[in-house]
């Protein structure tokens, strides 16, 4: 690690200590009212459950929670440093012991919000006098000389270091304070599992709702500048980066993206010696756009392509992008595009034309080198069918136009044990009805294209539900002669194009005010012959503009899966595999994030170790494609991990994989090695 690595999966705001920042901010600023909306939304979508033994047990509201947390903070911090006068200033509500009696019932504690807001603020105006300056947090006043990124959190580690040594060792406070500390701590962690991933709940759903929380109270700019500098300063600060890639939204025009990207340059490369100034050849941006599942307009007599809303928010961002490439100096500083976030429900489909038209924008800008962009792309990390993630997989390559050097996020798919996967689904799967109908149209061609043996029963099995399928989702199609399983695969090749092409239902080049290279896919152009076909045309635009196909195919659909689907799905995933290395696109792999999303049990299960095992001696290597991979963090302040935690933890898990006997199958230099390679390879994907 000392040798170098780089980070080429990391969003900047998942990145930051959310929790701590957060707790600090709370702690600090009881103005319960202030933040009742964002505190009930924790307690709507809290993420732990519990179990309760006694059915007359209830919970506390988190809002109710953090006042009794922030009193007993500021009581032990008050005892800690002889301030206890600060709670005996109004015998009226009972002194110290009155705060003792009211954190034991939740509308007495909520009553005494104002009085408890009043005696926090005191302790932070002595604070700040005592500074010199208004500071962040009361208890920073007990910390001399706290320097570097964590000094944020010194006085919160040293309240509970000193109430520790007094609990343990010096026994000087009084009991009813020493017993203050073990429910504080009780309720930070319960708070805690609201914002930091830590429960075993699977899918993007549950890491969304994690991620979406921390935006609720940080909303200040100075909040904002505080969350990208420990983010991305923290990621520096053991000395092993080399390069950082940072993941942010694209604004809605230009000067916003410029105003993003110049904002951030400032915030991370001037200031002060000493303090962690980086130079901006060890950093470089990528724009993310968030996949989502709008809801299309109502059919008022005009006719909207599927996922319209979405399609027109991607097309604004896309052209603000191409005017800061053309108009701007801060367009040097962004190497690529990404799509991130929710990908069950949003296909590739969806992103393809305006990323083909921004990575083949090609500007100069005289003095500033403005770099073609870059494709990464989360996919196949999220799925209701192993067979589905590989699709989407194939998707984004092909519809994207991605190529040799570009980077597929997560990717799992493409690499879990398939036959483990459907086991632990118990052999069933329950999917879209469209889904499920691309998926069988799919496996049957891909069955065809790599020559699988052996699949004769398979495709007759496929052909059946084909049939089924399709006279389900499409039953009101005019005329359904000659839209075999084939045409229908020529069809969805083609949903890369533009739908626009389409909007009459027959194929029409040039309509559009677009470059015509970046209309259609560029790894399909010799198709053009199948875009002319009715039948083909047709399927495309009942599959995007036909109201009834798409309500038909979003009912559900239920299926056990047959043990020579498995099989098949194993043999596709593995010349998938070949292919893809073969095209030299690199796969992120983010074992922390993957772990807590997918339905791996240990970090022993991630796909890396299927997809490149160089180094490793006692393995097959023959079957290995040895694909392009690194190891990154994803949110790291999400999943409480960093870069070098990561590599550690594959080390770990590759140490103690043992054989049927017990014995451990790899020793530590074969390990050692092994990630050496990744970590090698890691540097090579980084887009600058």
């Amino acid at each position: 690690i000392k040798q170098g690595i780089s980070e080429n999966h990391f969003h900047l705001y998942g990145s930051a200590p959310v929790f701590q920042l957060i707790w600090i901010k709370l702690m600090n600023d009881v103005n319960i009212k202030q933040y009742l909306k964002e505190l009930q939304g924790m307690d709507k979508n809290k993420r732990n459950q519990h179990m309760y033994f006694d059915k007359n047990y209830r919970e506390d509201p988190v809002e109710c929670m953090i006042l009794q947390a922030a009193l007993m903070r500021a009581l032990m911090y008050s005892y800690l440093n002889g301030k206890q006068d600060i709670f005996e200033m109004n015998r009226t509500e009972g002194g110290i012991r009155g705060c003792i009696h009211s954190l034991e019932e939740e509308g007495r504690i909520m009553r005494r919000q104002p009085e408890i807001r009043s005696r926090i603020n005191l302790l932070k105006a002595e604070a700040a006098l005592s500074g010199g300056a208004e500071i962040s947090d009361y208890a920073l006043e007990a910390v001399k000389n706290a320097r570097g990124l964590n000094a944020d959190f010194a006085g919160e580690r040293k309240l509970v270091y000193q109430m520790l040594c007094d609990i343990l060792v010096y026994k000087k406070l009084p009991e009813e304070i020493q017993k203050l500390l073990y429910p504080y701590l009780v309720i930070r962690s319960a708070v805690r599992g609201t914002l930091v991933q830590n429960n075993d709940n699977l899918g993007f759903e549950n890491f969304s709702v994690y991620n979406s929380q921390k935006r609720n109270f940080l909303t200040k700019q100075k909040d904002i500048e505080n969350m990208i500098k420990h983010a991305v300063l923290s990621s520096f600060e053991p000395g092993n980066l080399l390069s950082l890639e940072i993941r942010i939204s694209p604004g809605n025009s230009c000067s916003d993206d410029a105003r993003q990207i110049h904002d951030c340059d400032r915030l991370l490369t001037e200031g002060k010696r000493g303090e962690g100034i980086l130079k901006k050849e060890q950093f470089y941006y990528v724009y993310h756009f968030a996949k989502k599942a709008y809801k299309d307009p109502e059919w008022d007599g005009r006719v909207f392509c599927r996922d319209y809303m979405l399609r027109k928010e991607i097309n604004k961002k896309g052209n603000a992008i191409l005017e800061l490439r053309q108009r701007r100096p801060e367009a040097a500083r962004l190497k690529g595009i990404d799509a991130c976030s929710q990908e069950i429900g949003c296909r590739p489909e969806v992103f393809a034309p305006v990323f083909r038209q921004l990575r083949n924008q090609v500007v100069s800008l005289g003095e500033h080198q403005v770099p073609q962009l870059r494709i990464t792309y989360h996919v196949g990390e999220d799925f209701l069918d192993i067979a589905d993630g590989l699709r989407a997989i194939d998707e984004a390559i092909h519809f994207l136009g991605m190529r040799d050097g570009d980077r597929l996020g997560h990717a799992t798919a493409l690499g879990y044990g398939v036959e483990q996967w459907y086991e632990r689904k118990h052999g069933k799967i329950v999917l879209p009805a469209q889904d499920y109908l691309d998926n069988v149209v799919w496996v049957y061609n891909k069955l065809l294209e790599f020559r699988i043996s052996d699949s004769e029963v398979l495709k007759d099995y496929l052909l059946k539900e084909y049939m089924a399928l399709f006279y389900q989702i499409y039953k009101e199609t005019e005329n359904r002669r000659g839209m075999d399983i084939f045409t229908y695969y020529e069809a969805w090749k083609l949903r890369g194009d533009l739908p626009g092409l389409y909007d009459t239902g027959r194929y029409r080049p040039g309509v559009t005010r677009y470059i015509q290279p970046f209309l259609i896919t560029p790894d399909y152009q010799e198709e053009r012959s199948q875009r002319e076909k009715d039948e083909v045309a047709q399927l495309y635009y009942r599959y995007h503009f036909n109201e009834s196909v798409r309500e038909a195919g979003k009912q559900p659909v239920e299926r056990m899966v047959p043990l020579m689907y498995v099989k098949a799905v194993k043999q596709i995933q593995l010349e998938m595999q070949w292919q893809i290395a073969q095209r030299g696109i690199g796969i992120e792999a983010n074992p922390s994030s993957n772990l807590a999303i997918s339905s791996m049990e240990s970090y022993m299960e991630h796909p890396i170790m299927n997809l490149y095992n160089l180094g490793l001696n006692h393995v097959d290597h023959d079957g290995c494609a040895q694909m392009f991979v690194s190891i990154n963090t994803d949110d790291k302040g999400v999943f409480h991990t960093s870069l070098e935690n990561e590599y550690a933890l594959m080390a770990s898990a590759v140490e103690h994989m043992t054989d049927d006997n017990g014995k451990r199958i790899h020793s530590p230099q074969e390990v050692y090695d092994w990630l050496d390679r990744i970590r090698r390879m890691g540097n090579q994907q980084a887009f600058d």
